[in-house]
C-alpha cells in the first residue's frame, strides 16, 4: 500500500472512531434527557439546556455529566471532589425562567 493511500485509510478509521463515540455519547445524553424530563417535569429543549448549564457549573463535559445522571437516576448534587453544591440542591436555580410543562 503507497502511503498517501495508507494515510488516507488512517484518516477514514479514525473519523470511523470519532462518529462512534460521538454516537455513542448522543445516545447517552439522550438517556439522561428523558430522566430528567420525568423527574423535573420539562420537555426536552428544557432538559437539555439543563445539561448544558450542568456541565458549565461543573466544569465537566456534557456527556459525562449525562453518564452521571443515566447511570445514577439522580440529578447531580455534589461538586467534583464531593464537595456540597448549594446552587444544586434545586432544579430551579438551573432552570430559573423554565416553568413545569404539566403546570396547572
Amino acid at each position: 500500500m503507497t502511503a498517501p493511500a495508507s494515510d488516507a485509510q488512517g484518516a477514514a478509521q479514525t473519523e470511523i472512531e470519532q462518529l462512534r463515540a460521538a454516537l455513542e455519547s448522543r445516545l447517552v445524553i439522550g438517556q439522561a434527557q428523558g430522566v430528567l424530563m420525568e423527574r423535573l417535569d420539562i420537555d426536552p429543549r428544557q432538559a437539555m439546556d439543563y445539561l448544558r448549564r450542568a456541565s458549565n457549573e461543573l466544569n465537566r463535559k456534557l456527556a459525562l455529566v449525562a453518564a452521571d445522571i443515566v447511570r445514577t437516576r439522580e440529578l447531580p448534587t455534589r461538586l467534583p471532589g464531593g464537595q456540597e453544591s448549594p446552587e444544586w440542591q434545586t432544579a430551579s436555580t438551573l432552570l430559573p425562567s423554565v416553568s413545569r410543562t404539566n403546570a396547572p
